[in-house]
């Protein structure tokens, strides 16, 4: 299962990344800096998209990094699967504490350093305009990279636009 999971979210990151790329998202919404700064964003989508079309059920964590130097608190969020999975396409903003990109890990230090977790349901995308079109679009990326290895995942967000 993990390998499969690993393949879904991966393929949803490049749909992100080549978005983004082709300046598909508004610089006045958060996905525009992926992975910086949009991990409650990202999560909420691919907690939407795990779901609706793998029945793949995730809950959202969020939690704060803190140091003891205020100006270095950071806060994130990111989802677990219903086995305690933790799943984070955002996790390479944090590029001086790890050196993964699209993480998914059953047990992981990294995530310890995070305190005060709590649970949430994940957001209904639905609720909110901003979030929903940032979905359709990432849904336009996903349709052509469905069995595409990067390089021509590459090709073919070039393309797109």
């Amino acid at each position: 299962m993990q390998d499969n999971l690993n393949s879904i979210v991966n393929m949803f990151r490049n749909a992100i990344i080549a978005a983004k790329e082709n300046f598909r998202f508004s610089c006045k919404d958060r996905m525009h800096r992926f992975p910086h700064g949009c991990c409650d964003d990202a999560s909420d989508l691919l907690g939407y998209y795990l779901l609706h079309k793998y029945d793949i059920r995730t809950i959202q964590i969020t939690g704060t990094y803190r140091d003891g130097i205020p100006e270095n608190t950071i806060n994130h969020a990111w989802l677990k699967a219903e086995d305690e999975t933790d799943i984070d396409i955002t996790v390479d903003q944090f590029i001086s504490m790890t050196n993964k990109p699209g993480f998914i890990s059953a047990n992981d230090n990294f995530y310890s350093l995070f305190k005060g977790q709590k649970r949430h349901d994940n957001y209904d995308i639905h609720s909110c305009e901003r979030l929903w079109n940032d979905y359709q679009i990432i849904n336009q990326y996903l349709g052509i990279y469905a069995d595409t290895d990067l390089e021509t995942q590459q090709t073919l967000s070039d393309a797109v636009d």
